[in-house]
């Protein structure tokens, strides 16, 4: 029997309609709602019904009402199509896959049901299946463009980026020159390799599109990943001004400011991104990180706790929740998560190479210095690696043979790992041996590689390096040679600086009296944990109320501008313009009854001579300092003031004070005995 209604039923679906397509929702909903009957028995008005509850967010009840529909009329392809819709909207796939198989099994030419049948094995992960769906829908409808747009997002899941741009410029040629198809392109460009384009393409959208957030931010993407971030962070800012909520926009903006340095506005960038998205791990995962570079090492557990709790299988961030027991000392909780995210990503570099420097500091470098060798996996060493066709040293015999040692890292770690190279010449004494170093260094190991019949070579050496049989990088030597602590060779002095340049300083440094100190209080900021090793010149203000003290300033950089503070200026001898290179620093060294320094090169240049030397450690130290020890197994003349908790400069200070002036007295005694 059907249903009776009074003669507004047609004025009532010509409003509902007039209201449903100019997005006057509600009011449309109040036209149909009339024609509605609980008990149902009109299909058209039902749809209708379905549609606008819909249309206003509401899509379980959308769902509902269309399952009550295909109830009263199963045969309709448009309904099961519609449903299968609504349900993927709903992430509900399995049930969309079948409300579109039998919207086609009704009406096989329909061309958008065999499309979100596509879509929806998709989002399945049914990739094949979903490109065998498309592929008959391209021979049956070869002009429907947003075939070519959900054919492109599939290629470029796969990683075939070429074939995605051709996916994406055939639907571009049939008319989709939207803004997210456009951006779509323009990633697919550049994951294909073609930079340029990619950039100009997005630009251009991001131009023409000035109100879409997502071109702002694909477009921020690509900046950030070609370096350019003052540029990215215009972008990015665009999108999240656009788009207050946009996670994603406000987390990248936070990185992009994090690796300028800017850590407060990373913070804030990373809080915004959690106030729109509060589950998004990767957010919390970033504002750890954040919080490590702040020092504030309980705030950065928690939030990579929280990562963890939302995405169990990130091994990004089980390795920063290690990162951050290690900075804590909490050893035993640190390799527990480097092992965590080797679990679940056997390559995870980072965590690796965590783990082998946790082993060495522990004194286990056995197994430390296989761990260590994954330095090369992290991205910027891969990239500046040297590259050879010949093999490279794992510990062959090599006499008669010709070996290529050659820099990395930092100046203090060829200042201490120097030493394998007189150790190399006793096992083989008619080897060739060539140190390809750093120019800073060349002049002060001219003496050590004269003594052990070593060649040095420039960085920049023209015509090529020589014939050589191996390579090897300096910090891989001990690993081949088996070097354990108990046989870490320790003798000092290994380095000393050129006649001249002592006698030179000599005569400069002669109006010095009493005991005569160098100082160094900050590393260079390119370290990434500069901020933690580093005083400022004020701190160490109560060494020099101690009588008795020649002050010298070991200081280089920016730090070295601290002298000028009112109060210091006066007190600190400084010649350090004058120093071009280690061997200059190393004649100055010479002339001192003590340096006392942070964790930075002079340190190791300092031990390396022999002289004494005092460590002003960070809590969270560095692997070669080892554990609760005042010595170091590399350096017979240095002492390590430790901090006794994170961050706390103040009782190493009073400790150096307490020591400086007992040498002080000591040196007085011997001056006057």
């Amino acid at each position: 029997m059907m249903m009776q209604y009074g003669p507004d039923r047609r004025q009532r679906l010509m409003r509902f309609a007039e209201c449903f397509d100019r997005g006057a929702y509600e009011e449309a909903e109040e036209w149909i709602r009339p024609l509605f009957d609980s008990a149902g028995a009109d299909g058209e008005a039902l749809f209708a019904l379905a549609q606008v509850v819909f249309r206003q967010g509401r899509r379980d009840e959308a769902v509902a009402l269309m399952e009550r529909l295909l109830a009263l009329d199963p045969v309709q392809a448009v309904y099961h199509n519609d449903y299968g819709v609504m349900l993927g909207t709903l992430e509900r796939w399995p049930d969309a896959e079948a409300a579109h198989r039998v919207a086609l099994v009704l009406d096989g030419a329909n061309v958008d049901a065999r499309f979100n049948l596509a879509l929806a094995l998709f989002r399945q992960q049914r990739d094949g299946e979903a490109l065998t769906v498309l592929d008959e829908l391209q021979r049956l409808a070869p002009s429907f463009a947003e075939q070519y747009v959900l054919r492109g997002e599939l290629l470029q899941s796969k990683k075939q980026h070429a074939d995605a741009v051709a996916a994406f410029s055939r639907a571009v040629e049939l008319g989709l020159e939207r803004a997210d198809v456009l951006v779509n392109l323009g990633l697919a460009l550049s994951d294909a390799g073609n930079k340029n384009e990619a950039l100009a393409l997005l630009v251009t959208v991001d131009g023409l599109a000035g109100d879409d957030a997502t071109a702002s931010f694909s477009l921020g993407n690509l900046l950030r990943d070609q370096g350019k971030l003052d540029e990215a962070i215009r972008c990015y800012r665009k999108a999240v001004a656009l788009r207050p909520d946009f996670a994603e926009a406000h987390n990248n903006l936070g990185l992009v400011l994090q690796a300028q340095g800017d850590t407060v506005g990373a913070e804030v960038a990373f809080a915004c991104a959690l106030s729109a998205a509060p589950d998004m791990g990767a957010a919390h995962n970033n504002m750890g990180n954040a919080r490590i570079k702040q020092g504030q090492m309980d705030l950065a557990l928690a939030c990579f706790r929280k990562a963890i709790e939302l995405s169990p299988d990130s091994a990004e961030a089980w390795n920063n929740l290690g990162e951050t027991y290690y900075c804590l000392l909490c050893l035993d909780e640190a390799e527990a998560a480097f092992l965590q995210a080797l679990s679940i990503r056997s390559d995870c570099h980072e965590a690796r190479l965590n783990l082998g420097i946790l082993l060495l500091l522990k004194g286990d470098f056995e197994r430390g210095w296989d761990y260590y060798e994954t330095r090369w996996e992290m991205p910027r060493r891969r990239e500046n690696r040297p590259r050879f066709v010949q093999p490279e040293w794992t510990g062959e015999p090599l006499d008669g043979k010709a070996l290529l040692i050659y820099v990395e890292q930092g100046m203090g770690d060829n200042l201490q790992f120097v030493r394998f190279l007189p150790e190399l010449r006793h096992l083989y004494p008619n080897a060739r041996l060539y140190y390809w170093g750093l120019r800073p260094l060349m002049r002060l190991f001219d003496d050590l590689a004269t003594r052990y019949g070593i060649e040095l070579l420039p960085e920049t050496v023209a015509g090529g390096v020589p014939p050589i049989d191996y390579h090897i990088a300096l910090l891989s030597i001990p690993r081949c040679l088996g070097t354990t602590l108990e046989t870490l060779p320790a003798a000092v002095p290994y380095l000393a600086p050129p006649n001249d340049l002592q006698a030179k300083w000599c005569d400069r440094m002669r109006a010095l009296s009493g005991f005569r100190v160098g100082l160094v209080w900050a590393g260079g900021d390119v370290y990434q944990f500069d901020v933690f090793r580093t005083l400022s010149l004020c701190s160490l203000m109560p060494l020099f109320d101690i009588e008795g003290i020649s002050w010298v300033s070991l200081q280089k950089g920016p730090a070295a501008g601290q002298i000028e503070v009112e109060g210091v200026k006066g007190r600190l001898a400084d010649w350090m313009d004058e120093v071009d290179d280690f061997a200059d620093t190393a004649a100055i060294v010479s002339q001192l009854d003590l340096v006392i320094s942070v964790d930075t090169s002079v340190a190791h240049l300092a031990g390396a001579m022999g002289k004494p030397v005092w460590l002003l450690n960070r809590f969270n130290t560095d692997w070669r300092w080892m554990l609760d020890r005042a010595d170091s197994p590399w350096y017979p003349t240095m002492r390590i003031f430790r901090q006794a908790s994170f961050g706390d400069w103040g009782s190493v200070v009073a400790s150096v004070v307490d020591a400086l002036r007992q040498c002080c007295v000591a040196h007085r005694g011997n001056t006057t005995a």
